[in-house]
């Protein structure tokens, strides 16, 4: 029995109905899919969630361990170049994924830094691909999965990076000095992840590394391609999906899995549960409130909801100017220290965030722009009303004005806001977190809830708000552990 059907929840059904097992996937949603949904305007079909997958590798194993090989499905157009980050001042930085191309584009701003990130490159990537190998591929472990690492030498530095107090943009400031290369890419890819480099521990340099050398990349027919590829992949398995579920009890003997009951579906008795939704509604709203329970109920609400965002989406009958050829512009924050300090310590939306553009190109006769914002959770201090969402709408299409991207009102044709409370409700979100717990915190990214439940047996947990962590191919990781921890 999966309970979600988002990427994790798939892939976990995928994986165990490949060992054998007959799976039922419960979704309280009326169509399945989570953040792979798309949002449909006009002749777009936004995404609600990322826009492109780093690491398109863990969707190749997932087919793989299905008998069926990921080509057959879909393409995936790997990125060469994915963004493009705009200085205030209007000076770029195109990332490439490529380390050499990469280099080039940093001696532009310092040939010094240039020349360090080529001496350093093969030295971290052995130890990411170390770090990758026996931690982030091994079922959730906390604490104790960093010994496996410190058992390699490769891997060593990542276990002592995870122990230092330095956070990310510190730890790289002591090896790269200018303030416009090579720490910028590393916030765009932590950005990614909806992380803050001044606040996120050194230790995330590697698994960012790690996310560079997979590379990055789109299918055509954007994000909600792969929902379809992974729901045709399910119905290939006898995957059965059982749409407007809504799990209210997982049913315990003896601390033993029996039976799952809620609204929609008729009770049903199973033995194993794999939970591909927040841990922290499953032990609180699910489970028998026994003191095992509450003790890890209460640890796990001490643990901070991540980052949120405010998103915009536009069709537009005028193309927009927009600098370079990447899909992605992001606009860099004139303070980045400073808006770090507003979202995550104050909770506030940031005076002068980065805003990132997403180009869906153009057709029939119409432009698609995505724009998102990071924001805080949903918090008591900052309330979403219309007022402050049409207030914070002017803003973002102000900053976008001031960096030469123009979106006059009367060229809009259709327009869908949402903040972090449309998130939260769209995707059923707890504080509209959309990248799990909050990894700003000092190591804390690496401490998620595991895949087996510490408390009951028979109960595994997927999904980006558990180990390995957010981003669609950590959720498809995670959702291909906890079946392997099943099986």
């Amino acid at each position: 029995m999966v309970i979600g059907s988002g990427a994790a929840g798939l892939a976990a059904a995928i994986v165990l109905a490949a060992r054998g097992a007959r799976v039922r996937v419960l979704e309280q949603a009326s169509v399945a899919g989570g953040r792979l949904i798309p949002v449909v305007l006009g002749p777009f079909a936004f995404s609600s969630g990322e826009e492109s997958i780093a690491g398109p590798q863990a969707l190749g194993r997932l087919f793989a361990r299905a008998g069926h090989r990921l080509s057959d499905f879909i393409e995936l157009r790997r990125l060469d170049s994915p963004a493009n980050l705009v200085f205030p001042d209007g000076e770029r930085l195109t990332v490439h994924t490529s380390p050499d191309r990469l280099a080039e584009e940093i001696a532009r701003f310092s040939k010094k830094d240039a020349h360090r990130l080529n001496t350093l490159w093969r030295r971290w990537e052995s130890r990411a691909r170390a770090a990758d190998e026996r931690f982030t591929a091994q079922p959730g472990r906390g604490w104790r999965g960093l010994p496996a690492c410190g058992g390699s030498p490769s891997a060593l530095p990542f276990v002592t990076t995870v122990l230092s107090p330095r956070h990310l943009d510190g730890w790289l400031r002591q090896r790269f000095h200018d303030e416009r290369g090579v720490r910028q890419v590393f916030a765009w890819l932590a950005s990614r992840r909806g992380v803050s480099p001044f606040r996120a521990p050194s230790g995330l340099v590697y698994p960012l590394v790690m996310e560079a050398l997979r590379g990055i990349a789109r299918p055509d027919g954007g994000m909600g391609a792969i929902r379809d590829t992974l729901l045709r992949l399910a119905s290939l398995m006898d995957v059965r999906i059982v749409c407007g579920a809504h799990v209210t009890k997982i049913e315990t003997e003896n601390g033993v899995v029996r039976a799952v009951a809620g609204q929609g579906f008729k009770p049903l008795r199973t033995d194993v549960v794999v939970a591909a939704i927040n841990p922290e509604t499953v032990v609180k709203t699910m489970l028998s409130p026994t003191e095992p329970i509450k003790s890890v109920a209460r640890s796990l609400s001490e643990r901070k909801p991540g980052r949120s965002a405010f998103v915009m989406m536009l069709t537009v009958r005028k193309p927009v100017s927009l600098p370079g050829e990447a899909r992605e512009t992001m606009l860099l924050s004139s303070d980045p220290a400073e808006t770090a300090r507003q979202i995550d310590a104050w909770h506030v939306p940031a005076a002068s965030p980065d805003i990132h553009v997403f180009n869906y190109g153009e057709t029939e006769g119409l432009h698609g722009l995505r724009i998102v914002v990071q924001q805080p959770h949903l918090t008591p201090r900052w309330h979403w009303t219309r007022n402050r969402i049409a207030e914070q709408r002017e803003h973002v299409l102000k900053r976008l004005a001031g960096a030469g991207i123009g979106i006059p009102q009367q060229l809009i044709e259709e327009e869908v806001i949402m903040s972090p409370v449309e998130l939260a409700k769209a995707h059923g979100i707890a504080s509209g977190s959309m990248h799990g717990p909050w990894a700003g915190a000092w190591r804390s990214v690496f401490l998620r809830p595991p895949q087996v439940s510490p408390v009951v047996r028979g109960l595994y947990h997927a999904g980006s708000f558990t180990h390995p962590g957010a981003s669609l191919h950590l959720a498809l990781q995670s959702g291909m552990l906890a079946a392997e921890c099943v099986v």
